[in-house]
């Protein structure tokens, strides 16, 4: 490239918020619930996105709304308007071209190329990288942005193409609001880094023993490990966003959201700039309309159309055993961070 689409100022959204949190810590019913707000556009994971597009084809890479992407209107949208932007702003992409080159792994091409992943080769450079990345988050803005241009360039390169993309998606839906439901930390810190303005944190926690459960019953993973994972992911997750300016950062609980959805997301609604719902909207706003929905990546509830009212999943009550409970409390760290969860 010779240039970085990046900078043109009319594609940037009014507001790009981010969730983070621990794998199956149910961000994708909160996408979608914050998703219902006709300012906000709940995207799903940019990580997928290279991967999607790439293999638009594919019935493994399907739109929330049940369509493959070269079938969604929303996505055909994105892509025509993004090759405009590239003929306008006099950079020589074709779209079109990058798609039918190979995956490297989990990354796209090109502008394709999204993924902010802890993965390389070398673990040296990974690491160089990843430091990069925290030397950053402490470091005024345009101080951070050097950084990451000299040291983390694999970060920021896939930073900056998530913007380019946030930008699109802003103007197709019409929102000014760009969700991405991603949930890594790496990525949290490099967007914060090169985002040109501030980036909105939404710290999604859930009680620990349902991600044991999950884990149970998708890996067999023991659940005291399970335990010390949750407890360290989250106490990692803190300690990151607890260099960002306080303002910028809203914790919010599963548990909260199942048990209130309505007090929840108008927490959320206001930490990110977006009018207060009047009485009447509410019935559609608290009800998961998943066939207009145009998330990537997440849970499969996302297709489960049945499914349009929240419930908490709360099968580890009976899942998992007394002593199983015992030893996950037992870990240190995880009666504490269990309060937050309430």
């Amino acid at each position: 490239m010779t240039a970085s689409p990046v900078q043109t100022s009319h594609t940037r959204p009014r507001t790009i918020a981010y969730i983070v949190g621990s794998a199956r810590s149910g961000s994708t019913l909160l996408g979608m619930l914050l998703g219902n707000h006709p300012e906000c556009f709940a995207m799903g994971e940019m990580d997928s996105l290279g991967s999607y597009l790439s293999r638009a084809k594919s019935p493994n890479a399907l739109c929330t709304c049940g369509r493959m992407l070269d079938e969604c209107p929303f996505w055909k949208a994105v892509l025509v308007r993004a090759q405009e932007l590239l003929k306008e702003t006099g950079i020589a992409q074709d779209l079109a071209m990058l798609r039918e080159r190979p995956l490297n792994r989990q990354y796209g091409t090109g502008l394709f190329d999204t993924n902010i992943h802890g993965f390389h080769p070398s673990w040296i450079h990974t690491a160089m990288h990843r430091a990069a990345l925290l030397a950053a988050t402490s470091l005024p803005h345009c101080a951070s942005r050097l950084t990451l241009r000299r040291f983390g360039g694999r970060y920021r390169k896939a930073a900056e193409n998530s913007l380019f993309w946030y930008g699109i998606i802003s103007q197709v839906s019409e929102r000014p609001v760009v969700l991405d439901c991603g949930k890594g930390v790496l990525r949290m810190l490099a967007l914060g880094a090169c985002a040109p303005g501030p980036l909105k944190v939404i710290h999604l926690i859930r009680d620990g023993r349902g991600q044991a459960a999950s884990m149970k019953r998708a890996t067999r993973q023991d659940v005291a490990t399970s335990a010390r994972r949750w407890v360290r992911g989250n106490r990692r997750i803190m300690r990151m966003y607890g260099r960002m300016d306080a303002s910028n950062v809203c914790r919010v609980s599963y548990e909260a959201l199942c048990r209130d959805p309505r007090a929840t997301l108008e927490v959320l609604y206001a930490f990110l700039g977006c009018r207060a719902f009047h009485e009447g909207e509410w019935q559609r706003a608290l009800t998961l309309e998943k066939t207009s929905s145009h998330m990537l990546g997440g849970n499969p509830m996302r297709f489960r159309n049945d499914e349009r009212t929240i419930a908490p999943d709360e099968r580890w009550r009976d899942e998992l055993s007394e002593d199983e409970l015992r030893r996950f409390q037992n870990v240190k760290g995880a009666r504490e961070m269990l309060e937050l969860c309430r």
